[in-house]
């Protein structure tokens, strides 16, 4: 039986593709072109396509839950190791606080003792606390201490200035003016316009010793400028030009007050005064009839009427 070949069995032959021509050929497709037509024709490709991009999502969803969980773990990690930081400071500011609203409480319904045994049971001050004592001690006429407190508020910048004002009030309690200006001093360094320290700062000017007029006069002129109502500074300047002589300048201030209020015996005496200075006698003696005839046993006024009328007295 050998060389015996079954009748089903084809031989391998060239097939009829040899017969085209090399363009024919070229503009055949490719198994792999057919498969790419075929996604483009039929819609697999779209198909395709949407499968990888769910696939894709669906990775990427995992991957953000993933990298979420991990970052909010570890910035929970991050919160606690800092809230274990500083926990101890804000139980104790928080203490402030509560001290704070009771010491403020108590000391408004007049209850200073109990105040400063409030202040007392803080562990540790800061610049209000030490401002709210040191105004306490002040009211208690305790002015060395209060001082001492407000000096300790230094600390805290932002309690600087009153700090500085209250302790200037102290000294000046204490007679220790220089030390008061000095304070009022770096006050407006510090850029403090506020008119109280202003103003103190004009009557600290003048008890100094020698007195320093001209800053006085300085921040009289500033505050006026400021506030042309304010007539008891106007009466304060017009004083210290009196004590530099400058008797012309008092009188321009005595006119100013009485402008506004004519019936001030005080100012009218000191008027008439400096209107004898610079020997205008005449003014001078209208001012002192017009006190006596408000008050008819006004000493001053008709001892600078018996000054008036004996020129050797004046002398």
């Amino acid at each position: 039986m050998s060389g015996y070949v079954p009748p089903s069995t084809k031989i391998w032959a060239p097939n009829d593709s040899y017969k085209l021509t090399l363009k024919e050929i070229s503009e055949q497709l490719t198994p792999s072109g057919i498969y790419r037509h075929r996604l483009a024709t039929t819609g697999r490709e779209e198909r395709f396509l949407r499968r990888l991009e769910w696939r894709w999502e669906r990775r990427f969803e995992r991957w953000t839950w993933a990298a979420t969980t991990v970052k909010a773990a570890y910035r929970g990690m991050l919160g606690r190791r800092y809230f274990k930081s500083i926990r101890k400071d804000l139980e104790l500011k928080k203490m402030q606080r509560e001290a704070k609203s009771k010491a403020i409480e108590a000391f408004r319904s007049g209850d200073r003792d109990k105040t400063l045994e409030i202040l007392g049971m803080v562990d540790e001050m800061n610049g209000e606390l030490y401002i709210v004592k040191a105004k306490v001690l002040y009211k208690l006429e305790e002015f060395e201490q209060s001082a001492v407190s407000a000096k300790l508020a230094l600390s805290t910048p932002s309690m600087e200035a009153d700090a500085r004002f209250i302790m200037a009030n102290c000294y000046i309690k204490l007679n220790r003016y220089l030390d008061a200006f000095d304070e009022l001093n770096l006050l407006s360094i510090l850029g403090d316009t506020r008119i109280d320290s202003r103003r103190l700062r004009a009557y600290v000017a003048a008890k100094l010793s020698p007195p320093n007029y001209d800053d006085g006069i300085e921040v009289m002129t500033g505050i006026v400028d400021d506030y042309p109502e304010d007539l008891n500074m106007i009466l304060h300047r017009a004083l210290i030009y009196c004590c530099q002589q400058d008797f012309t300048a008092a009188i321009e201030d005595f006119n100013t007050i009485l402008k506004f209020q004519p019936e001030l015996d005080m100012v009218l005496l000191l008027r008439a005064r400096a209107l004898c200075c610079v020997r205008r006698w005449n003014r001078a003696l209208l001012d002192y009839e017009s006190v006596l005839s408000r008050d008819p046993d006004n000493s001053i006024a008709k001892e600078g009427i018996r000054v008036i009328n004996d020129p050797i007295l004046e002398l």
